[in-house]
């Protein structure tokens, strides 16, 4: 049985917004990817909604195909040029991104100032593929089932998903891009069949300045003071944080990191937990701050909004964990 759920959404948008006969002369993009290409400077991978051109006819599948251009506007034009429908980007959420565009600080440049000037595309949100935005936009396709309008699902864990570096869009890049400041933008994969979002590629401004695991993003939460409901654990012991706080400020040439939090524990009585149980909590937090600062450091880049040199800054953490309540942490 053909999955009618991509059909029916778009239905709903074309409808409520269009005519038949206007709806009839686009070509409906519901995922795309650029790549660095062979003879012109860029490719696009485009994934096509197929929609029913009569009643009653079956749905066919959606369908890739791949563009070459010297700009994603000079793409754009030739595709609209060699067919009857022209390309719509309005459906589509996400853009993908090949990684060695991002390897290459003038094709980056290039390809956001285009989108930039490109209104269906100056807000989407940008994911960069593990190797090759082709690989991407075809996996996610051969799914079958509109994934590629939403494409956020694909995060494996909520730690990326729910950060403020984690939502990276082009406006967004740019603006980062003309101050210079430090961003993560997310990592596609997709192995076996299997497509989710972990880890990232660091930049500052356009450059690149190398790869992020997602053990070293999850400090951010706590930095930004937005780690409720994170999980640490700690020999077994498993406690949820209910409410979370960070005040940060340098003093004698020193970045002073003070979090303050409030957690559930599971399966244990309140009295049952010992000082160096909770001790070893505490450690757990500290250590995933360092772990940020640490790869902040490392790429000298100021992702974490620090707004002081790393390098020459060192930094002291301090954790003031409180257990209120006991129980199943869900």
């Amino acid at each position: 049985m053909k999955k009618l759920i991509l059909i029916m959404l778009l239905t709903l948008v074309i409808t409520g917004c269009y005519g038949k006969a206007e709806a009839d002369e686009r070509k409906y993009v519901i995922t795309a990817g650029i790549d660095v290409g062979e003879n012109k400077k860029y490719s696009m991978t485009i994934g096509e909604a197929q929609l029913k051109s009569d009643i009653g006819d079956e749905t066919k599948p959606e369908k890739c195909s791949v563009e070459y251009g010297d700009s994603i506007i000079d793409i754009k034009n030739k595709a609209d040029n060699g067919s009857d429908r022209k390309m719509y980007f309005g459906q589509m959420k996400t853009l993908v991104i090949g990684r060695k565009i991002i390897e290459d600080s003038e094709l980056f440049k290039i390809f956001l100032y285009d989108a930039e000037r490109m209104k269906e595309l100056n807000t989407k949100v940008i994911v960069v593929a593990a190797d090759n935005a082709d690989n991407a936009v075809n996996a996610i396709m051969q799914k079958n089932d509109g994934n590629g309008m939403y494409i956020w699902d694909f995060y494996s864990n909520g730690d990326l998903a729910d950060s403020d570096a984690a939502y990276t869009d082009i406006e967004k890049i740019i603006y980062n891009i003309r101050n210079n400041k430090g961003y993560i933008i997310p990592k596609l994969y997709c192995n076996d069949g299997e497509i989710y979002i972990s880890d990232g590629y660091v930049m500052n401004g356009s450059e690149y300045k190398g790869d992020i695991s997602e053990n070293d993003i999850k400090g951010i939460k706590w930095l930004n003071g937005d780690a409720d409901k994170s999980i640490i654990e700690s020999n077994g012991i498993y406690a949820e944080i209910l409410r979370q706080n960070t005040h940060i400020y340098l003093n004698d040439n020193r970045y002073n990191i003070e979090i303050s939090a409030e957690c559930s524990i599971d399966g244990a009585g309140i009295n049952n937990i010992s000082a160096d149980e909770i001790s070893n909590l505490k450690e757990v937090i500290k250590n995933i701050i360092r772990n940020t600062i640490n790869k902040a450091a490392e790429t000298k880049t100021d992702f974490i909004n620090a707004g002081y040199d790393l390098n020459e800054y060192p930094s002291d953490i301090s954790v003031d964990l409180k257990i209120i309540s006991t129980g199943v942490i869900k």
